[in-house]
């Protein structure tokens, strides 16, 4: 922890960028959001977000693949919970009896997701770091 504060600290504006690039696209995913994502939408979540995190950490001592799986749980968490948590404030009828198995397999698809979301994550993230380091070690040198 300690490594990744001193790392935020020395990369300010690469972090405030990604910051405010995050923050835009979660504004367009509250606005656009009908019934669900859009396709290209989900696609720039799931596929650039994790890339620029790898190209923004790129400086880090960090791995930039953990920093790609970091930011893709957390945009999943955010893009997928809050709705479905605003959605079961609303009055719904009741739901009817279900067998217990719909349950566990609910459970299940969660974390199946997740694992899917996090190994894209990760390679991403990887990607964007190397080409970070690449082109940004050539401008400095």
């Amino acid at each position: 922890m300690m490594h990744l504060r001193r790392d935020i600290a020395s990369h300010r504006q690469a972090v405030s960028a990604f910051a405010a690039f995050w923050f835009v696209l979660l504004v367009i995913t509250a606005l656009t959001w009908q019934g669900g994502i859009p396709g290209w939408l989900f696609s720039i979540h799931a596929l650039l977000l994790p890339a620029l995190a790898g190209v923004a950490t790129s400086g880090f001592r960090l791995n930039s693949g953990i920093a790609g799986i970091m930011v893709s749980e957390i945009d999943l968490l955010i893009v997928s919970v809050v709705p479905m948590a605003s959605l079961s404030l609303l009055p719904n009828p009741p739901m009817p009896a279900e067998p217990l198995f719909t349950g566990w397999a609910m459970v299940v698809e969660v974390l199946e997701f997740v694992v899917l979301m996090a190994i894209p994550g990760y390679l991403l993230g990887l990607i964007g770091g190397a080409l970070g380091r690449r082109f940004w070690g050539k401008r400095a040198a």
